[in-house]
């Protein structure tokens, strides 16, 4: 599967897919947590140096909760994908080495990414996956 060779030739093959699309999952958010990082950055510099009127300061009430939306929300995309970058090849490696703890960051990663609600499909099928036994039984060190 996927060229893995040998990878994993002790686990039941249903355990063993969930794993591996957990595994790539987790490669593409790095990939996706890299571009929401450009994402804000390009936003920040908007947002301070733009000439399309942005800039921190407002004229008037409501252009100053605009702004203010504006910023937190860059700050959130900045934070999320800080996070994102650390925490999804973190979980990457646990999963590929078939670490115990791999299955309860990797669950936790994806009820956090949930709650950004446009990654609510593959957050799902990752905490149901990871849920199984036999993925539970794939992840224990008895199994290595």
């Amino acid at each position: 599967m996927l060229g893995l060779g040998g990878y994993m030739a002790d686990v039941s093959t249903s355990g063993k897919t969930h794993l591996v699309a957990n595994l790539v999952l987790q490669i593409l958010m790095l990939v996706g947590h890299l571009m929401l990082g450009i994402g804000a950055a390009v936003s920040a510099v908007l947002f301070f140096y733009g000439d399309a009127g942005w800039g921190p300061f407002a004229t008037d009430a409501a252009d100053a909760g605009r702004r203010t939306g504006n910023l937190l929300a860059i700050i959130a995309l900045a934070l999320w994908s800080c996070v994102g970058l650390v925490w999804t090849p973190l979980n990457a490696f646990g999963l590929w080495n078939r670490r115990p703890w791999a299955r309860s960051s990797t669950s936790a990663y994806w009820l956090l990414s949930a709650l950004t609600i446009c990654l609510l499909p593959l957050s799902v099928y990752g905490l149901l996956s990871l849920a199984r036994t036999d993925v539970r039984e794939a992840l224990e060190p008895d199994s290595n």
